[in-house]
């Protein structure tokens, strides 16, 4: 637990303005089973305190709640969309399968096609940076993958928030599942 704290930021644009191009790997494995490594600090200290970015990104949530009436189950599908992408905005790392825990909220949630594109193109980048291009060491990529990622997550959002504040789709989810299988 110690040395999760001793992390710098990774896959994230804090991890871009940290300076940090690399995964949330904890060093060499020889450094793994030793107590007093466990404290040394891997990759550049943040720029940006995550106690401030938290403040914000925790206003930001506390903001749409308190604007939204969810009525419906699809409303608090999408809101529960949108807290998860508000929280991986945050984060000062990324893993890429993180794509697991928002791929099915973005199917059942974002209508149609307009869903299935966008849970297609976030699996994508997800596959590019890992296991792709990070896996043979091209770093360098990162430049473009986060600000991509970044930016779908964005627009995932927004469209969460959308569909969340939405009062004029008030018919239960469990009756468009119903109605979509038959």
């Amino acid at each position: 637990l110690a040395s999760q704290g001793a992390k710098g930021s990774w896959e994230t644009v804090w991890a871009l303005i940290d300076g940090n191009i690399r995964t949330g790997n904890f060093g060499p494995d020889a450094d793994r089973t030793l107590p007093p490594t466990a404290y040394q600090p891997i990759g550049n200290p943040p720029r940006l305190s995550s106690w401030a970015t938290l403040i914000i990104f925790a206003a930001l949530g506390l903001w749409a709640f308190l604007r939204l009436d969810l009525k419906t189950e699809l409303q608090i599908i999408a809101f529960v969309g949108l807290t998860l992408v508000i929280f991986l905005l945050w984060s000062p790392g990324y893993s890429p399968q993180w794509t697991l825990y928002l791929l099915p909220l973005i199917l059942l949630v974002i209508p149609g096609r307009e869903g299935i594109l966008l849970g297609l193109v976030f699996v994508l980048i997800n596959l590019l940076e890992w296991p792709i291009l990070l896996s043979r060491g091209y770093f360098w990529s990162l430049w473009l993958i986060i600000p991509l990622r970044t930016l779908l997550l964005g627009l995932i959002g927004m469209r969460f928030w959308q569909i969340s504040k939405d009062t004029q789709n008030q018919e239960p989810v469990s009756d468009k599942i119903i109605q979509a299988s038959l």
